[in-house]
């Protein structure tokens, strides 16, 4: 993985209590909808993107995590949230080639893991605060290590 700065979100609209944002590569103006306000982190790794979102709501903050393909097709999210909690994303750093470490709620640790091919994985058990959108097949892996 490798930090990157080259994505910028253009417009925004409400959608289902959420915010959504046009993401742009101005390099290629290639677009996607992602859902967020803001682009807290952006990282590129050999099979894609991984984006960090938040929605801009301090007292009820959620992260929307998207793994991108190189066009911007969006192939799988996750998102952080608890009711009344706030969050800001700290220390979000590569940790291998295809994984990113970093804090949300506090001092808790989280390692998100990009999959070159969808694998197959049950819904339960889920971290608390991680949410998916049903399916068994996941592009992006997101845990709780042991020591996190």
């Amino acid at each position: 993985m490798e930090l990157i700065d080259r994505l910028r979100l253009a417009g925004s609209e409400a959608r289902e209590g959420e915010t959504w944002s046009i993401l742009l590569d101005p390099a290629t103006d290639r677009t996607a909808a992602i859902p967020g306000a803001v682009l807290e982190a952006q990282f590129a790794w050999p099979g894609g993107i991984l984006v960090f979102t938040t929605q801009d709501a301090p007292f009820e903050e959620q992260l929307d995590l998207v793994m991108l393909a190189p066009d911007l097709r969006v192939l799988d999210r996750a998102t952080l949230a608890a009711a009344y909690a706030t969050g800001a994303l700290r220390a979000a750093e590569p940790a291998g080639e295809d994984r990113v470490s970093f804090s949300f709620f506090g001092r808790d640790r989280w390692l998100a893991i990009c999959q070159r091919a969808p694998v197959w994985r049950l819904g339960w058990p889920r971290p608390p605060g991680l949410r998916r959108a049903s399916g068994l097949r996941r592009w992006l892996t997101v845990e709780r290590p042991a020591d996190g």
